[in-house]
């Protein structure tokens, strides 16, 4: 699905079943961090029902797990609490 957002939408895949969940997820702060945070480029990532994923191939060091567990709780911090009531 598209937000309508140009600069995320050319920069970013959704793939949902839900209309209405994405919208309140991406909300305009969480897309402006996402389009100016580079992890975003190298760190996808998946939520599926109330859980946040992102994943690498490779091996990763205790400083490269904590920068993404970093990345993780960044993105948590943008999503608008109340979105988690619907899920």
């Amino acid at each position: 699905m598209l937000l309508g957002a140009p600069e995320f939408d050319e920069n970013f895949r959704i793939v949902t079943d839900s209309e209405d969940f994405p919208h309140g997820i991406l909300s305009d702060p969480l897309q402006a961090f996402l389009l100016s945070d580079p992890r975003a480029q190298k760190s996808p990532l998946r939520l599926r029902d109330d859980e946040l994923f992102t994943w690498y191939t490779g091996t990763l060091s205790p400083q490269d797990v904590e920068e993404r567990l970093d990345y993780l709780c960044d993105v948590l911090d943008r999503i608008p609490a109340q979105v988690w009531a619907t899920t």
